[in-house]
């Protein structure tokens, strides 16, 4: 809620703000309905709103392991996991970094906390704020920031799997208005040897 006040020509004007923040649950036409209100020269009803919400576009994912083969297939947001090794030898020491990509402002995010089985994980994640950079993909450019980065080390051997994590972001729409995003990552293959003998 926001107060408004104005002075043309000498007179004043005052205004109150409501901002609402909604989240389409379906693509299509959703019709926001008039708001009823009552001001000094009674009561009134605003104009009904139709909305047109398209489904969200999923970000791809990125080739298993290190990020050569990146490819966000046009997304404005995505979340990208990658691993420093494609293949490690039980109890050998890896890291795993999610990126954020964006081509649109962005007021907020928050990501959840990755379950990764069969490795014991620490967090390198810096306390302070990430800096985006400019970063080309497939010849787009995008605003890119390191999120969260962890020191894995594999506990069992064999093909292992690290499974996508979620992320929610605020898409900044102009003054006042914003949009909530969920994005993915992408999963992670690897292949983990024994210790050699001898």
């Amino acid at each position: 809620q926001q107060t408004r006040m104005q002075i043309v020509n000498g007179q004043v004007s005052q205004s109150l703000i409501y901002d609402f923040q909604v989240r389409a649950t379906r693509p299509g036409v959703i019709v926001i309905p008039a708001a009823r209100y009552q001001d000094r020269t009674g009561l009134g009803r605003s104009r009904p709103l139709n909305v047109r919400v398209e489904a969200a576009k999923k970000p791809a994912a990125p080739s298993p392991g290190r990020s050569g083969g990146l490819n966000l297939d046009g997304a404005d947001v995505a979340l990208v996991a990658t691993v420093d090794k494609d293949e490690v030898v039980k109890g050998e020491q890896m890291t795993l970094t999610y990126t954020l990509y964006t081509q649109v402002r962005i007021s907020e995010y928050s990501m959840d906390e990755p379950e990764i089985p069969g490795f014991w994980k620490e967090d390198l994640t810096p306390a302070r704020q990430p800096k985006f950079h400019r970063r080309m993909v497939g010849g787009v450019a995008y605003e890119a920031a390191v999120v969260r980065r962890y020191l894995l080390f594999p506990l069992k051997v064999g093909q292992r799997f690290i499974p996508s994590t979620q992320m929610r972001v605020e898409k900044s729409r102009g003054a006042f208005r914003t949009q909530t995003v969920s994005r993915r990552s992408n999963s992670l293959n690897l292949h983990v040897a024994a210790l050699p003998q001898g």
